[in-house]
């Protein structure tokens, strides 16, 4: 759908996510990376290519559902 800024505040608001913030998407989603950009301290990045540094940058780390099992999966195997 359309971006929309107002969902990702949302979405911040309901985790609790406080300072810097990292949101790994399941894919490249471009989507949320425009609705998430004009957001002060808050940075998209696709699951898997998040560098060191991201990590370290962020206090809150989110990750979408799908990648986190997605990534389970190519644990196991």
């Amino acid at each position: 759908e359309a971006p929309k800024t107002k969902t990702i505040v949302g979405l911040l608001e309901a985790t609790g996510a406080q300072g810097n913030v990292l949101l790994l998407t399941d894919g490249n989603k471009p989507v949320v990376w425009r609705s998430a950009r004009n957001i002060p301290g808050v940075q998209v990045r696709p699951f898997g290519e998040e560098s060191a540094y991201d990590l370290l940058w962020a206090d809150t780390l989110l990750i979408e559902a799908p990648a986190l099992e997605r990534s389970a999966e190519v644990a196991h195997a």
